[in-house]
This record gives structure tokens, C-alpha cells and sequence, in this order.
């Protein structure tokens, strides 16, 4: 099975998220799915700044799925 990175950026203080970014890579593990969801993460909070992250309470979640199962 192959699976997507689907990721999610929110503002809790304005309780609102960002559409979902889908990733161009596939990966055949979820294992390996999940890593790169925690460094990709990482590099969007660095892309946000320190700064933007906390004044408005940036999260971001992320998930791997099936490729047959994605929304």
C-alpha cells in the first residue's frame, strides 16, 4: 500500500486551519510517511518564524493515508 503526508496548518487563537496540503511524494511505508510528516512540519514552522507561531498559536498536524483512501 502507498501512502500520502496530508498536512494541516491551524491557528488555535483563531480557531481556523489552512486547506490541507497533500504532498507530491508517495510513500510505501507508513513508517517512512511519518517521518517526513515530522520533518516537514519542522520546516514550516521555521518557514512561519518564531514570532507568527506564537502570536497567533500556530499548530500543524499532519496524517498519512492510504492512497486509495484519501478525501
Amino acid at each position: 500500500m502507498k501512502y500520502a503526508l496530508v498536512l494541516i496548518i491551524c491557528s488555535q487563537l483563531q480557531s481556523d486551519c489552512y486547506p490541507p496540503l497533500f504532498s507530491d511524494k508517495e510513500f510505501l511505508t507508513k513508517y517512512v510517511c511519518l517521518q517526513e510528516g515530522y520533518k516537514e512540519s519542522q520546516v514550516i514552522l521555521d518557514n512561519i518564524g518564531e514570532e507568527m507561531v506564537n502570536d497567533y498559536d500556530i499548530i500543524v498536524r499532519f496524517t498519512c493515508q492510504e492512497k486509495a483512501n484519501l478525501i
